[in-house]
């Protein structure tokens, strides 16, 4: 069994790979980008945000014309943004004296994986329910764990809906493409944009 749903070894490296869906109407299957590590938490975690981003991708392609390559650029750019997030967190780690300090940052960096793998399984929708407390439960996840998780589901959610992600989707879109994108900036072409589709329940 891997480690994260969508991801596998190539040699020594972790790689993230998503089906393409049928309506982006791509002739390629699947979208491959390597997660540029070979710790399997740290793989792990990227995996999560990745496959979260990937639905922002995906309609990017579908409604935008957005290529194969330049969905890949995007997804790589997360990872490198993500990677060089953790490196900061370990230097702060590492020049910190604070007792207790990194033990405090990896129960949230745990808190954070869990709550992006039910985003990932249940999109922007997920929350914490009694069932998924008890799936938590039954891996070895402290109730204690909970407030946090659930605190970290809010959050994304909050963020997929704001201007300011929507800004940022654009800002990546234009620097890859070099056109503006039709959905985020809400022009008339037809199609709902990526975020009237983000907001859809699932």
């Amino acid at each position: 069994m891997g480690i994260a749903n969508f991801v596998f070894r190539q040699a020594a490296i972790y790689t993230w790979r998503g089906r393409i869906p049928t309506r982006v109407g791509c002739e390629s299957l699947h979208l491959q980008v390597s997660l540029r590590t070979t710790c399997p938490a740290t793989a792990r975690r990227l995996a999560g945000i990745l496959t979260h981003e990937s639905d922002e991708v995906f309609e990017a392609m579908a409604l935008d014309g957005l290529s194969k390559e330049a969905a890949r650029q995007w997804l790589e750019q997360v990872v490198q943004d993500e990677i060089a997030r953790i490196e900061r967190r370990k230097r702060a780690q590492a020049d910190s004296h604070e007792k207790g300090y990194a033990r405090k940052n990896a129960d949230a960096d745990r808190a954070m994986g869990h709550a992006l793998r039910l985003l990932a399984r249940d999109g922007v929708s997920a929350e914490l329910g009694h069932e998924e407390k008890n799936e938590l439960i039954s891996e070895g996840v402290p109730e204690t764990a909970f407030e946090q998780i659930e605190d970290y589901l809010a959050q994304a959610a909050g963020e997929v809906f704001s201007a300011a992600v929507e800004r940022k989707i654009q800002d990546t879109i234009t620097a890859i493409t070099g056109e503006t994108s039709a959905s985020a900036t809400g022009s008339s072409m037809p199609g709902p944009s990526i975020f009237a589709v983000a907001r859809q329940p699932t």
